[in-house]
């Protein structure tokens, strides 16, 4: 029986983010804050992929990840750069250690 609820609030939740999909980009700033909320939190893998083959909404949702999901961003820039640096110093560590 819980199963069921959750499925059903899933399918109310991906239907929601559906319609908002349809409208995009003419959505409010709360609206765009709860499609990316739902993308980025709440939907699981199958609901992302299903919502990404539906040809009705398929340009918008194309949109959508190009300019909200799949940029690269300066943080994402830094913590990439922060994560060579700190490879970098343990092979250094190792090699220069090494008896």
């Amino acid at each position: 029986m819980k199963n069921d609820a959750r499925g059903d609030a899933r399918e109310i939740a991906r239907a929601r983010a559906r319609d908002l999909f349809a409208h995009y980009p003419s959505l409010s700033t709360e609206e765009l804050v709860e499609l990316k909320h739902w993308f980025g939190k709440t939907a699981s893998s199958l609901d992302v992929a299903m919502l990404s083959m539906d040809e009705g909404i398929e340009e918008n949702y194309d949109a959508f990840r190009a300019e909200h999901i799949d940029r690269i961003t300066l943080p994402d820039v830094v913590k990439l750069l922060a994560f060579w640096v700190a490879l970098a110093g343990v092979t250094l560590t190792i090699v220069l250690f090494r008896s």
